[in-house]
Protein backbone atom coordinates (compact mmCIF):
# COMPACT_ATOMS: atom_id res chain seq x y z
CA UNK A 1 0.00 0.00 0.00
CA UNK A 2 0.90 3.75 -1.27
CA UNK A 3 1.11 6.44 1.50
CA UNK A 4 -0.97 9.15 0.49
CA UNK A 5 2.80 11.35 0.32
CA UNK A 6 4.00 8.93 -1.75
CA UNK A 7 0.93 8.86 -4.21
CA UNK A 8 1.47 12.33 -4.06
CA UNK A 9 5.44 11.73 -5.14
CA UNK A 10 4.44 10.02 -7.67
CA UNK A 11 1.68 12.22 -9.58
CA UNK A 12 4.16 14.73 -9.69
CA UNK A 13 6.36 12.38 -11.02
CA UNK A 14 4.10 11.44 -13.62
CA UNK A 15 3.47 14.89 -14.60
CA UNK A 16 7.01 16.02 -14.82
CA UNK A 17 7.37 13.35 -16.94
CA UNK A 18 4.69 13.93 -19.19
CA UNK A 19 5.30 17.88 -19.18
CA UNK A 20 9.17 16.83 -20.45
CA UNK A 21 7.47 14.57 -22.79
CA UNK A 22 5.56 17.33 -24.31
CA UNK A 23 7.93 19.76 -24.49
CA UNK A 24 10.33 17.02 -26.17
CA UNK A 25 7.72 16.75 -28.69
CA UNK A 26 7.14 20.15 -29.36
CA UNK A 27 11.05 20.37 -29.63
CA UNK A 28 11.47 17.60 -32.56
CA UNK A 29 8.32 17.64 -34.18
CA UNK A 30 8.73 20.55 -36.48
CA UNK A 31 12.04 19.15 -37.82
CA UNK A 32 10.23 15.44 -38.25
CA UNK A 33 7.49 17.20 -40.44
CA UNK A 34 10.23 19.27 -41.98
CA UNK A 35 12.25 15.51 -42.61
CA UNK A 36 9.20 13.59 -43.29
CA UNK A 37 6.26 16.60 -44.28
CA UNK A 38 3.87 13.33 -42.47
CA UNK A 39 0.96 15.63 -41.50
CA UNK A 40 0.09 17.59 -45.11
CA UNK A 41 -0.50 21.06 -44.90
CA UNK A 42 -2.06 24.01 -46.72
CA UNK A 43 0.64 26.06 -48.08
CA UNK A 44 0.26 29.73 -47.40
CA UNK A 45 -1.09 32.25 -50.32
CA UNK A 46 1.01 35.23 -52.02
CA UNK A 47 4.55 34.71 -52.92
CA UNK A 48 6.96 33.24 -50.94
CA UNK A 49 10.34 32.68 -51.75
CA UNK A 50 12.29 30.58 -49.47
CA UNK A 51 15.82 30.66 -48.91
CA UNK A 52 17.84 27.65 -49.87
CA UNK A 53 20.68 25.79 -47.75
CA UNK A 54 23.73 27.42 -47.38
CA UNK A 55 26.72 26.06 -47.73
CA UNK A 56 29.46 25.86 -45.09
CA UNK A 57 33.19 26.83 -46.11
CA UNK A 58 35.83 28.86 -43.73
CA UNK A 59 35.30 32.50 -45.32
CA UNK A 60 31.46 32.50 -44.53
CA UNK A 61 31.88 30.94 -41.07
CA UNK A 62 34.40 33.31 -39.88
CA UNK A 63 32.53 36.33 -40.73
CA UNK A 64 29.42 35.12 -39.80
CA UNK A 65 27.85 35.04 -42.94
CA UNK A 66 26.70 31.27 -42.86
CA UNK A 67 24.84 31.67 -39.42
CA UNK A 68 23.07 34.44 -40.35
CA UNK A 69 22.10 32.60 -43.70
CA UNK A 70 21.36 29.20 -42.11
CA UNK A 71 19.55 31.18 -39.37
CA UNK A 72 17.04 32.49 -42.03
CA UNK A 73 17.07 28.95 -43.94
CA UNK A 74 15.98 27.62 -40.58
CA UNK A 75 13.02 30.16 -40.13
CA UNK A 76 11.70 29.47 -44.17
CA UNK A 77 12.10 25.99 -43.62
CA UNK A 78 10.79 24.91 -40.35
CA UNK A 79 7.88 22.20 -40.24
CA UNK A 80 4.38 23.53 -39.23
CA UNK A 81 5.47 26.76 -40.64
CA UNK A 82 2.32 28.19 -42.55
CA UNK A 83 0.48 26.20 -39.33
CA UNK A 84 2.12 28.54 -37.16
CA UNK A 85 2.10 31.53 -39.50
CA UNK A 86 -1.94 30.81 -39.81
CA UNK A 87 -2.59 31.15 -35.90
CA UNK A 88 -0.33 34.33 -36.01
CA UNK A 89 -2.20 35.55 -38.53
CA UNK A 90 -5.94 34.71 -37.24
CA UNK A 91 -4.84 36.08 -33.50
CA UNK A 92 -4.40 39.21 -34.91
CA UNK A 93 -7.31 39.29 -37.01
CA UNK A 94 -9.44 37.75 -34.14
CA UNK A 95 -8.37 39.57 -31.58
CA UNK A 96 -7.64 42.80 -32.57
CA UNK A 97 -9.07 43.38 -36.49
CA UNK A 98 -6.00 43.91 -37.45
CA UNK A 99 -3.71 41.96 -40.45
CA UNK A 100 -0.60 40.82 -41.52
CA UNK A 101 -0.97 41.45 -45.20
CA UNK A 102 0.20 44.84 -46.56
CA UNK A 103 -2.51 46.90 -47.95
CA UNK A 104 -5.28 45.41 -46.44
CA UNK A 105 -7.66 47.01 -43.76
CA UNK A 106 -10.48 45.46 -41.64
CA UNK A 107 -13.98 47.90 -42.22
CA UNK A 108 -16.89 47.69 -40.62
CA UNK A 109 -18.80 44.57 -40.28
CA UNK A 110 -15.37 42.70 -41.13
CA UNK A 111 -15.45 43.79 -44.49
CA UNK A 112 -12.15 44.11 -46.38
CA UNK A 113 -10.53 46.61 -48.27
CA UNK A 114 -7.63 47.62 -49.70
CA UNK A 115 -5.92 50.65 -48.21
CA UNK A 116 -4.05 51.58 -51.46
CA UNK A 117 -7.50 51.91 -53.22
CA UNK A 118 -9.32 53.72 -50.18
CA UNK A 119 -6.59 56.37 -50.78
CA UNK A 120 -6.10 56.34 -54.64
CA UNK A 121 -10.98 56.85 -54.96
CA UNK A 122 -10.54 59.60 -52.35
CA UNK A 123 -7.80 61.34 -53.77
CA UNK A 124 -5.69 60.87 -50.95
CA UNK A 125 -2.71 59.53 -53.15
CA UNK A 126 -2.83 61.48 -56.37
CA UNK A 127 -1.28 62.02 -59.82
CA UNK A 128 -0.24 65.36 -60.84
CA UNK A 129 -3.17 67.32 -62.21
CA UNK A 130 -1.13 68.63 -65.33
CA UNK A 131 0.04 64.76 -66.36
CA UNK A 132 -3.86 63.75 -65.92
CA UNK A 133 -4.65 66.96 -68.20
CA UNK A 134 -2.01 65.84 -70.60
CA UNK A 135 -3.43 61.73 -70.73
CA UNK A 136 -7.02 62.68 -71.38
CA UNK A 137 -5.37 65.25 -74.10
CA UNK A 138 -2.82 61.73 -75.37
CA UNK A 139 -6.34 59.44 -75.33
CA UNK A 140 -8.18 61.63 -77.77
CA UNK A 141 -5.33 61.81 -80.14
CA UNK A 142 -4.48 58.01 -80.11
CA UNK A 143 -8.38 57.64 -80.44
CA UNK A 144 -8.39 59.76 -83.87
CA UNK A 145 -5.78 57.72 -84.85
CA UNK A 146 -6.82 54.45 -84.48
CA UNK A 147 -10.53 55.76 -85.78
CA UNK A 148 -8.79 57.03 -89.00
CA UNK A 149 -7.53 53.42 -89.42
CA UNK A 150 -11.15 51.88 -89.10
CA UNK A 151 -10.51 51.09 -84.95
CA UNK A 152 -12.42 52.23 -82.16
CA UNK A 153 -11.15 52.62 -78.90
CA UNK A 154 -13.23 52.16 -76.16
CA UNK A 155 -12.18 53.33 -72.14
CA UNK A 156 -13.82 51.45 -69.78
CA UNK A 157 -13.69 52.73 -66.07
CA UNK A 158 -14.80 49.59 -63.36
CA UNK A 159 -15.63 50.36 -60.21
CA UNK A 160 -13.13 50.26 -57.02
CA UNK A 161 -15.00 48.51 -54.06
CA UNK A 162 -14.18 50.83 -51.88
CA UNK A 163 -16.00 53.97 -54.02
CA UNK A 164 -18.87 51.71 -54.76
CA UNK A 165 -19.34 50.66 -51.08
CA UNK A 166 -18.04 53.19 -48.96
CA UNK A 167 -20.57 52.44 -45.98
CA UNK A 168 -18.15 49.73 -44.37
CA UNK A 169 -14.76 51.13 -44.76
CA UNK A 170 -13.26 52.00 -41.01
CA UNK A 171 -12.83 54.51 -39.32
CA UNK A 172 -9.87 56.59 -39.74
CA UNK A 173 -9.91 57.94 -43.67
CA UNK A 174 -10.99 61.54 -43.75
CA UNK A 175 -12.95 61.14 -46.70
CA UNK A 176 -15.07 64.52 -46.88
CA UNK A 177 -14.97 66.34 -50.08
CA UNK A 178 -11.65 64.19 -51.11
CA UNK A 179 -13.68 62.41 -53.88
CA UNK A 180 -13.56 65.22 -56.03
CA UNK A 181 -9.92 65.38 -55.96
CA UNK A 182 -8.99 61.54 -56.93
CA UNK A 183 -7.72 60.81 -59.87
CA UNK A 184 -10.70 59.14 -60.98
CA UNK A 185 -12.82 62.78 -61.10
CA UNK A 186 -9.80 64.65 -61.89
CA UNK A 187 -9.40 62.15 -65.06
CA UNK A 188 -13.23 61.66 -66.27
CA UNK A 189 -13.87 65.68 -66.05
CA UNK A 190 -10.78 66.13 -68.55
CA UNK A 191 -12.74 63.89 -70.82
CA UNK A 192 -15.84 65.10 -70.75
CA UNK A 193 -15.09 67.62 -74.00
CA UNK A 194 -12.86 65.27 -75.62
CA UNK A 195 -13.51 62.85 -78.35
CA UNK A 196 -13.24 59.90 -76.63
CA UNK A 197 -15.84 56.56 -75.87
CA UNK A 198 -16.20 56.64 -72.38
CA UNK A 199 -18.37 53.49 -70.64
CA UNK A 200 -17.73 55.16 -67.17
CA UNK A 201 -19.26 52.07 -65.10
CA UNK A 202 -18.32 53.32 -62.01
CA UNK A 203 -20.98 56.13 -62.17
CA UNK A 204 -23.26 53.44 -63.94
CA UNK A 205 -23.29 51.22 -60.90
CA UNK A 206 -23.28 53.83 -58.14
CA UNK A 207 -26.49 54.97 -60.40
CA UNK A 208 -28.06 51.70 -60.03
CA UNK A 209 -26.71 50.44 -56.65
CA UNK A 210 -30.42 50.41 -54.89
CA UNK A 211 -31.89 48.73 -57.83
CA UNK A 212 -29.31 45.54 -58.17
CA UNK A 213 -30.95 42.74 -56.93
CA UNK A 214 -27.58 40.88 -56.36
CA UNK A 215 -24.39 42.02 -54.57
CA UNK A 216 -21.58 43.09 -56.99
CA UNK A 217 -18.55 42.93 -54.42
CA UNK A 218 -18.36 40.36 -51.74
CA UNK A 219 -17.25 41.24 -48.14
CA UNK A 220 -13.94 39.39 -48.45
CA UNK A 221 -13.00 39.87 -51.95
CA UNK A 222 -11.47 43.52 -53.73
CA UNK A 223 -12.21 42.62 -57.42
CA UNK A 224 -16.13 42.82 -58.52
CA UNK A 225 -18.24 39.65 -58.61
CA UNK A 226 -18.78 37.56 -61.59
CA UNK A 227 -22.43 39.08 -62.23
CA UNK A 228 -20.76 42.34 -62.21
CA UNK A 229 -18.33 40.85 -64.61
CA UNK A 230 -21.81 39.62 -66.53
CA UNK A 231 -23.27 42.85 -66.64
CA UNK A 232 -20.64 44.91 -67.84
CA UNK A 233 -20.11 42.67 -70.44
CA UNK A 234 -23.54 43.22 -71.85
CA UNK A 235 -23.28 46.98 -71.09
CA UNK A 236 -19.96 46.46 -73.37
CA UNK A 237 -21.48 44.76 -76.25
CA UNK A 238 -24.42 47.23 -76.43
CA UNK A 239 -21.85 50.34 -76.20
CA UNK A 240 -19.76 48.44 -79.00
CA UNK A 241 -23.31 47.84 -81.50
CA UNK A 242 -24.13 51.44 -80.96
CA UNK A 243 -20.76 52.24 -81.99
CA UNK A 244 -20.03 50.00 -84.84
CA UNK A 245 -23.31 50.03 -85.74
CA UNK A 246 -23.18 46.30 -86.42
CA UNK A 247 -25.19 43.43 -84.21
CA UNK A 248 -22.97 42.55 -81.30
CA UNK A 249 -23.34 38.42 -79.68
CA UNK A 250 -26.82 39.08 -77.10
CA UNK A 251 -25.47 37.90 -73.33
CA UNK A 252 -28.02 35.62 -72.32
CA UNK A 253 -28.74 34.52 -68.68
CA UNK A 254 -29.68 30.63 -68.12
CA UNK A 255 -29.42 30.74 -64.19
CA UNK A 256 -27.85 32.89 -61.55
CA UNK A 257 -27.20 30.64 -58.38
CA UNK A 258 -26.17 32.21 -54.87
CA UNK A 259 -23.68 30.15 -52.60
CA UNK A 260 -22.13 31.01 -49.95
CA UNK A 261 -19.23 29.07 -51.17
CA UNK A 262 -17.19 31.84 -53.34
CA UNK A 263 -15.39 31.37 -56.17
CA UNK A 264 -12.93 32.82 -58.41
CA UNK A 265 -11.98 36.41 -56.99
CA UNK A 266 -14.48 36.71 -54.75
CA UNK A 267 -12.38 36.47 -51.63
CA UNK A 268 -8.88 37.06 -52.73
CA UNK A 269 -8.28 39.49 -50.06
CA UNK A 270 -8.90 36.85 -46.91
CA UNK A 271 -7.10 34.21 -49.28
CA UNK A 272 -4.03 36.59 -49.25
CA UNK A 273 -4.73 36.70 -45.29
CA UNK A 274 -3.53 33.42 -44.59
CA UNK A 275 -6.29 32.61 -41.81
CA UNK A 276 -6.67 29.83 -39.74
CA UNK A 277 -10.71 30.00 -39.76
CA UNK A 278 -13.43 31.08 -42.68
CA UNK A 279 -14.34 34.59 -42.45
CA UNK A 280 -18.20 34.02 -42.50
CA UNK A 281 -19.02 35.18 -46.39
CA UNK A 282 -22.18 36.90 -47.59
CA UNK A 283 -23.90 34.89 -50.61
CA UNK A 284 -22.69 35.91 -53.68
CA UNK A 285 -24.68 35.71 -57.34
CA UNK A 286 -23.00 33.14 -60.14
CA UNK A 287 -24.47 33.04 -63.18
CA UNK A 288 -24.19 30.70 -65.93
CA UNK A 289 -24.71 32.78 -68.81
CA UNK A 290 -23.99 31.81 -72.96
CA UNK A 291 -24.34 34.31 -75.71
CA UNK A 292 -27.23 34.26 -78.66
CA UNK A 293 -25.25 35.05 -82.08
CA UNK A 294 -28.00 34.46 -84.59
CA UNK A 295 -28.14 38.34 -85.67
CA UNK A 296 -24.35 38.30 -85.84
CA UNK A 297 -23.37 38.83 -89.49
CA UNK A 298 -20.14 40.17 -89.35
CA UNK A 299 -17.87 39.28 -86.25
CA UNK A 300 -16.11 42.12 -84.09
CA UNK A 301 -13.28 40.78 -82.93
CA UNK A 302 -11.76 42.81 -79.45
CA UNK A 303 -8.39 43.47 -78.15
CA UNK A 304 -8.63 44.07 -74.21
CA UNK A 305 -5.72 45.77 -72.28
CA UNK A 306 -7.08 45.87 -68.60
CA UNK A 307 -5.37 45.17 -64.74
CA UNK A 308 -6.78 41.98 -62.38
CA UNK A 309 -10.61 43.39 -63.39
CA UNK A 310 -10.57 41.76 -66.37
CA UNK A 311 -9.32 38.37 -65.49
CA UNK A 312 -13.11 37.34 -65.29
CA UNK A 313 -13.72 38.04 -68.91
CA UNK A 314 -10.84 35.50 -69.44
CA UNK A 315 -11.63 33.02 -67.47
CA UNK A 316 -15.05 32.75 -67.99
CA UNK A 317 -14.86 32.57 -71.57
CA UNK A 318 -16.56 35.97 -71.94
CA UNK A 319 -13.77 36.68 -74.03
CA UNK A 320 -13.85 33.85 -76.40
CA UNK A 321 -17.59 33.87 -76.85
CA UNK A 322 -19.17 37.48 -76.62
CA UNK A 323 -15.79 39.22 -77.54
CA UNK A 324 -14.48 37.53 -80.75
CA UNK A 325 -11.56 35.33 -79.07
CA UNK A 326 -9.31 38.31 -79.29
CA UNK A 327 -6.71 38.72 -76.70
CA UNK A 328 -6.04 40.13 -73.36
CA UNK A 329 -3.40 42.20 -73.00
CA UNK A 330 -2.41 41.94 -68.97
CA UNK A 331 -1.30 45.65 -67.92
CA UNK A 332 0.02 45.97 -71.50
CA UNK A 333 2.61 43.06 -70.75
CA UNK A 334 1.65 40.06 -70.61
CA UNK A 335 -0.52 38.29 -73.60
CA UNK A 336 -2.92 35.57 -72.60
CA UNK A 337 -4.97 33.95 -75.33
CA UNK A 338 -7.37 31.20 -76.01
CA UNK A 339 -5.06 30.31 -78.83
CA UNK A 340 -2.00 29.60 -76.26
CA UNK A 341 -1.36 26.85 -74.62
CA UNK A 342 -2.62 26.25 -71.06
CA UNK A 343 -1.15 28.72 -68.94
CA UNK A 344 1.10 29.98 -71.71
CA UNK A 345 1.82 33.64 -71.77
CA UNK A 346 4.33 35.52 -74.07
CA UNK A 347 5.34 39.22 -73.31
CA UNK A 348 3.34 42.20 -75.31
CA UNK A 349 6.04 43.40 -77.83
CA UNK A 350 5.42 46.86 -77.40
CA UNK A 351 7.66 47.42 -80.84
CA UNK A 352 4.81 45.71 -82.76
CA UNK A 353 1.98 46.75 -80.85
CA UNK A 354 -0.18 48.84 -83.70
CA UNK A 355 0.54 46.10 -86.23
CA UNK A 356 -1.61 44.15 -83.00
CA UNK A 357 -3.93 46.73 -82.70
CA UNK A 358 -4.92 46.74 -86.38
CA UNK A 359 -5.85 42.73 -86.66
CA UNK A 360 -9.04 43.89 -84.51
CA UNK A 361 -12.36 45.74 -84.62
CA UNK A 362 -12.25 47.20 -80.92
CA UNK A 363 -9.61 48.50 -78.67
CA UNK A 364 -11.02 47.86 -75.12
CA UNK A 365 -8.93 49.80 -72.40
CA UNK A 366 -10.29 48.87 -69.09
CA UNK A 367 -9.06 50.05 -65.68
CA UNK A 368 -10.78 50.54 -62.21
CA UNK A 369 -11.09 53.75 -60.79
CA UNK A 370 -8.46 53.08 -57.99
CA UNK A 371 -5.89 52.33 -60.70
CA UNK A 372 -5.22 55.04 -62.76
CA UNK A 373 -1.68 54.99 -62.67
CA UNK A 374 -1.86 51.77 -64.26
CA UNK A 375 -4.07 53.62 -66.75
CA UNK A 376 -1.85 56.75 -67.73
CA UNK A 377 1.29 54.18 -67.76
CA UNK A 378 -0.52 52.83 -70.77
CA UNK A 379 -1.83 55.46 -72.65
CA UNK A 380 1.49 57.40 -72.56
CA UNK A 381 3.34 54.14 -73.62
CA UNK A 382 0.55 53.91 -76.42
CA UNK A 383 0.30 57.23 -77.12
CA UNK A 384 4.63 57.68 -77.69
CA UNK A 385 4.29 54.10 -79.90
CA UNK A 386 2.02 55.98 -82.48
CA UNK A 387 3.20 59.18 -82.49
CA UNK A 388 7.10 59.11 -81.97
CA UNK A 389 8.77 62.32 -81.62
CA UNK A 390 6.32 64.21 -79.85
CA UNK A 391 6.86 63.56 -76.25
CA UNK A 392 9.43 66.35 -75.33
CA UNK A 393 6.29 68.60 -76.57
CA UNK A 394 3.88 66.88 -73.55
CA UNK A 395 3.81 69.51 -71.04
CA UNK A 396 3.32 72.42 -73.75
CA UNK A 397 0.07 71.04 -74.29
CA UNK A 398 -0.57 70.18 -70.88
CA UNK A 399 -0.09 73.89 -69.60
CA UNK A 400 -1.86 75.26 -72.10
CA UNK A 401 -5.09 72.75 -70.50
CA UNK A 402 -3.80 73.72 -66.93
CA UNK A 403 -4.61 77.54 -67.49
CA UNK A 404 -8.06 76.75 -69.24
CA UNK A 405 -9.05 74.44 -66.31
CA UNK A 406 -7.64 77.70 -63.81
CA UNK A 407 -10.17 80.14 -66.09
CA UNK A 408 -13.04 77.71 -65.60
CA UNK A 409 -12.02 77.78 -61.76
CA UNK A 410 -13.05 81.81 -62.20
CA UNK A 411 -15.98 81.05 -63.82
CA UNK A 412 -17.63 78.62 -61.48
CA UNK A 413 -16.55 81.67 -59.12
CA UNK A 414 -18.24 84.89 -60.24
CA UNK A 415 -21.88 84.12 -60.47
CA UNK A 416 -22.83 86.70 -63.42
CA UNK A 417 -20.43 85.27 -65.22
CA UNK A 418 -21.33 81.33 -64.41
CA UNK A 419 -25.39 82.70 -64.72
CA UNK A 420 -24.50 84.12 -68.00
CA UNK A 421 -23.21 80.40 -69.66
CA UNK A 422 -25.88 78.89 -67.78
CA UNK A 423 -28.77 80.97 -69.66
CA UNK A 424 -26.76 80.25 -73.15
CA UNK A 425 -26.45 76.06 -72.36
CA UNK A 426 -30.73 76.09 -71.92
CA UNK A 427 -30.80 78.43 -75.02
CA UNK A 428 -28.64 76.27 -77.01
CA UNK A 429 -29.88 72.98 -74.85
CA UNK A 430 -26.01 71.83 -74.34
CA UNK A 431 -24.04 70.82 -71.92
CA UNK A 432 -23.08 72.98 -69.04
CA UNK A 433 -19.72 71.88 -68.57
CA UNK A 434 -18.71 71.63 -72.12
CA UNK A 435 -19.82 75.04 -72.72
CA UNK A 436 -18.17 76.09 -69.74
CA UNK A 437 -14.70 75.10 -70.85
CA UNK A 438 -15.62 76.09 -74.17
CA UNK A 439 -16.09 79.70 -72.66
CA UNK A 440 -12.75 79.69 -70.65
CA UNK A 441 -10.36 77.93 -73.95
CA UNK A 442 -11.71 81.37 -75.70
CA UNK A 443 -10.50 83.47 -73.01
CA UNK A 444 -7.55 81.80 -72.68
CA UNK A 445 -6.98 82.21 -76.51
CA UNK A 446 -8.06 85.73 -76.68
CA UNK A 447 -5.51 86.48 -74.20
CA UNK A 448 -2.55 84.28 -76.01
CA UNK A 449 -3.44 86.31 -78.98
CA UNK A 450 -3.39 89.95 -77.21
CA UNK A 451 -0.14 88.86 -75.54
CA UNK A 452 1.69 87.95 -79.20
CA UNK A 453 -0.01 91.25 -80.41
CA UNK A 454 2.16 93.25 -77.54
Amino acid sequence: MFTRLEMIKNRNKITKLILLALFFIILVLPEFQNLTNVFPQKQLSGYFQNSNKPELDSKTWLNGEYQKSYDTYFNDNIGFRSFFVRVFNQVNYSFYKETSTNDVIVGKDKYLYSINNIEQYYGLDTIRKDILIWRAIQLERITDSLKAMGIDLILVIAPSKSGYMPEYIPKGFDLKNMVNKSNYKIFTDNLKDKRVDLLDLTKWFQANKERTKYNLFSNTGIHWSQYGVSLSADTILKYSQSLKNRNMPRLVYDTILLSNKLQGQDEDIETSMNLLLNIKDIPMPYPKISFDNSLVTTKTKFLCIGDSYFWDFFTLDILKNGFGGGEFWYYFNEVHSMAYAKNKVKDVDKSKFLDEFKKNDIILLLANDANLYYLTRVISEIYNGIFPGRIDKEFEYAEREKKIDEIVEDIIKTPEWLESIKKQAKERGEDLNILIRDNARYVYETQQAQSKNK
